[in-house]
Parts: C-alpha cells; structure tokens; sequence
C-alpha cells in the first residue's frame, strides 16, 4: 500500500502543479489579449546597452555578471562585433576600425602640454592619462585656500616610487562597492525568474526566447570583459635624459608630476590600449556577437508565439535590464579610468595652492618641479619678452638657484634702463614671485600631515578604488 500511496501523492503534484499552471494561462488569455510585436522590443535600448558594455572589462569580475536578457543585442553585436579580426567576421560585421581601443573609446580628449624638467625640447601634448590627470588636479580642495579669486592653481602629484614597474603590467581593475553587484545580481534574478515562470506555465516560446538573451549575454559579456587596459608610452630615443618631473597645464590649472622617471614619462606621453589574449579569444567575441545577432531575431519569431503572460515576462525581463542599463551608461568612463590610473601610480594623496595670477602660478610650479633649466620652463610658460619680463626672469633664475634663501633686494626693484611702465611691471611681477614662494615655504616647512589632501573615492569628488562616481 505504501508504494501505492507515494505513486498516488506523486501524481496528484503533477497534477496540482499542472493545473495551477494551466490556470494562470487560462486567466491571461480569457482576457483576449496578445503583444504580437513584442518581439521587438529588444532592439530598443541599444544606446545604453552598447555604452554599459565600455566598462564591462575596468571592474573585477565584472565580466561575470551579464547572465541576463538584455535589450539592444543587435546593436552590441554590431560594435563589437568588429573586435573579431577576420575576413569571415568581417563580412559579418562590417566596419572601418577594428581597434579595441578606439571602439571602447579609451582615448576620448586630447591632453594637456607638458614639459619636462630635465628634456631640452619644448612644450608637447600630452596623452588622454594627462589629461585626467589634470582634470583630477581641479578637484582637490586647497585647504589654505582664502580669496575665491584666485583662479590659477598648481596641484603636485606624488607617484610611489615603485609605479614604474607597475606600469609595465596590465592596469588593476576596480574593486566594487554594493550598489553595482546589488543591482546586476537583481537583474540576473528577474532574468531567470521570468524564464522560470514561462516555463511554469509550459510557454515554451517565451521561454527559449528569454533563456536564448540570457545565454548571448553571459558569453558576450564575459569574453568582452576578458580585455585588460595597458599604459603604453613611447621609448625615450637612445641618449636623450630622462624626463625626470613633469608638469602638464592648461589655461588654468598645472599639475606638477613628482616621482620616479619611467612612471612619470608613460603617464605625460602615455596612452591607453586595450589588450586581448591573442586572436582566439577576439574570435570567441566574433561568435557571441553572432549569438547577440540570431537572439534579436530569434526574439522577433518566437515570443509573439507565447502566451500573453509570457509576453508580459518577456517584457519584464527586458524592463529590468533596461534599467541596469542605464545604470552603467550614467557612469563616468572618465572618472572610472581616472581611478584606475591614480590605483596603478599609487597616488594617495596631492598638494593644491591656488594664486591670484599667472604669474605666481608659475613660479610656485617651477619651484616644485625643480628643473634644471628653469629660465626655459619660464619662457616655455610664461613667453612674454617685454624689457620687464626679462630682467624679472633673470633675477628669478638667480633666486631660484638658493631656493632656501629666495628673495629679492632694492637693486633689483629699481633696475636702471627701465622706463616707469616697466617698472611698474616689475614691482609687481616680483611681488607676485615673493607671494609663490612663501606659499611654497610653508607647504615644504608644514610636510605631508598639513599640506597634502586626500584623494579618497566618495561623493566629494575624490580618487580611489573602491568604487566609481555618477559625476561626469
């Protein structure tokens, strides 16, 4: 009797289920509804699809958390696509560059100039790196800041002393907080629990519909987010110095780059390029491209075949995704690389003084970036070649050699063979050099604990590791 029993109970769970099941269909098509167009629907939201595939591969184990059924997979497919570098997948994905690291746009601005404190050449551009360097530089606070006049500011960077060889290594990706595992696992998690409710009422079309988006994501997201972000720079040619410090300006600001030579060259002359592991695995995108390309269609045929609940799931899979979409597309590539960069240099902290001119500006600039030939980083920086400014310059080149004693006598106020207008000129540019070198005496005299602000990750605009910023 008892095996009898069991078989009884067994059957009537099949059956329970089975009705119940059956009854939820029933309810949804007694309302004589049906989305025959929602196949669709998943080519909307390409935009922030294709936008939240540019981090994919910045965060660690990121490439992990694409297990769901995402919008937009015609047009990841056809970007990225293109990372398969072969005549047979260029047929299929047609386009004129191939470069990872044009398409994950990495190199988005131009940067900065730069000057060298101990090269012979002038003035050169510098490199995407530089420029979010710089950009950073804006967003440390001067705690001695006073007048919010004062619109010039010199900000130095100190790299860690064993950044260099770090720098020859893949850049360490991101470490995450909570809100980003958070919402990808919430988003898997509706993925697969509409699939299983599809599945519940036996939807068999909704059901490989969404379990097909939730396998062409996976992959594509996982072998897109194998790249790794390199630093690469350009040799030094044979016999020319080492740049040693650096300082990278812009109308505004200049950042002084203090700390060991190859660090500081790949960062003012670097840019950064995106590295897969050989050919095999871009062809392994080409195919998961072709996985994203057949879910847009297959979703077309097969999820008008369904039920209308199963219609409703479907689109409610794709609601979630959307939404965490757009989550990823509001980060900032930027400020993400710009956290990636100051992890890899080890840089933890930076000096900030802000100045009423130009001028004070650059003198507080060159007495932190202790060049060698200070008289051609003034011209370099500061090309007026009035009588005025010359003689200014001069004297300034002969304080800057006895930085400790830094000052100016009465001769040198009333140089003779200046006409009154120069003079006055000079009176003022020599005290505008008086004004940066004070501030530079005190941050040297007040050391790290009184000088240097934090660069910490937060909500106040700071660097770190620990997560990325909205700001853009």
């Amino acid at each position: 009797m008892a095996p009898a029993a069991s078989s009884l109970a067994q059957l009537s769970a099949r059956d329970y289920d089975s009705s119940t099941s059956q009854a939820v269909a029933f309810a949804f098509d007694q309302l004589g509804w049906t989305l025959l167009s929602v196949g669709i629907t998943s080519f909307f939201g390409g935009n922030s699809a294709v936008q939240g595939m540019t981090t994919v591969h910045l965060f660690e184990g990121r490439r992990w958390l694409g297990w769901y059924n995402t919008p937009g997979s015609h047009k990841i497919a056809k970007k990225y696509g293109r990372l398969a570098d072969s005549p047979f997948w260029g047929g299929l994905f047609p386009g004129c560059n191939r470069d990872p690291t044009h398409l994950f746009g990495l190199n988005a601005e131009i940067g900065p100039y730069f000057v060298a404190a101990h090269a012979l050449a002038g003035p050169r551009r510098s490199g995407f790196p530089a420029y979010l360097i710089v950009r950073e530089a804006a967003r440390v606070a001067d705690p001695a800041a006073l007048n919010p006049s004062e619109a010039y500011a010199v900000t130095t960077f100190q790299i860690n002393p064993t950044a260099g060889k770090l720098l020859e290594k893949p850049l360490p990706r991101l470490t995450y907080g909570f809100a980003l595992p958070a919402l990808s696992s919430l988003t898997i998690l509706s993925s697969f629990a509409t699939c299983a409710m599809c599945a519940f009422i036996r939807d068999y079309w909704c059901f490989a519909g969404i379990l097909w988006g939730i396998f062409a994501s996976g992959t594509a997201c996982f072998w897109i987010g194998s790249a790794q972000l390199v630093l690469s720079h350009p040799e030094l040619d044979p016999g020319s110095p080492p740049l040693g410090n650096a300082l990278l300006y812009d109308d505004k600001d200049i950042a002084v780059l203090r700390g060991p030579c190859d660090a500081v060259d790949a960062l003012a002359r670097g840019h950064f390029h995106v590295q897969f592991n050989g050919k095999p695995t871009r062809g392994t995108i080409g195919a998961c491209s072709l996985l994203l390309r057949i879910q847009s269609i297959a979703q077309v045929l097969l999820v008008p075949q369904g039920t209308f609940f199963g219609q409703l799931m479907f689109v409610a899979s794709l609601g979630v995704t959307w939404c965490f979409n757009a989550y990823l597309s509001a980060l900032s590539k930027k400020r993400i690389q710009t956290q990636v960069l100051l992890g890899a240099l080890q840089i933890k902290e930076a000096q900030r003084r802000s100045f009423g001119t130009r001028t004070a500006q650059v003198v507080y600039a060159v007495l932190a970036l202790k060049a060698t030939n200070p008289r051609k980083v003034l011209d370099d920086l500061l090309p007026n070649d009035t009588p005025a400014w010359r003689r200014w310059k001069t004297l300034l080149v002969r304080g800057l050699s006895q930085p400790e004693s830094f000052e100016f006598v009465d001769a040198d106020w009333n140089s003779p063979g200046l006409s009154p207008a120069d003079h006055k000129v000079l009176c003022g540019l020599v005290q505008d050099a008086e004004d940066a070198w004070r501030k530079w005496k005190s941050v040297a005299a007040s050391g790290p604990s009184g000088s240097e602000a934090s660069l910490s990750g937060g909500s106040d605009g700071g660097v770190g590791v620990a997560g990325p910023s909205h700001e853009g």
